[in-house]
């Protein structure tokens, strides 16, 4: 169960600290384990430039930031 509450924090954004605190884990701990995730992901990523050329983006941040 840990390792999925450690990895919706990941994906969530939430810092380190909050996910030591939330799981009772030592902070160097989780830390480590999220170095090693994220590089993991890194090295996955593509090299190669996407075939299309052109590419839509998702509406979801068009008002960012705007005051209402």
């Amino acid at each position: 169960m840990q390792v999925i509450l450690f990895l919706r924090g990941v994906c969530k954004g939430e810092t380190t600290r909050q996910i030591a605190a939330e799981l009772k884990l030592n902070y160097k701990t989780v830390l480590d384990m999220r170095h090693k995730i994220q590089a993991s992901a890194e090295a996955e990523q593509p090299t190669t430039p996407l075939a299309d050329t052109h590419s839509e983006t998702d509406e979801m941040f068009q008002n960012t930031g705007e005051k209402r």
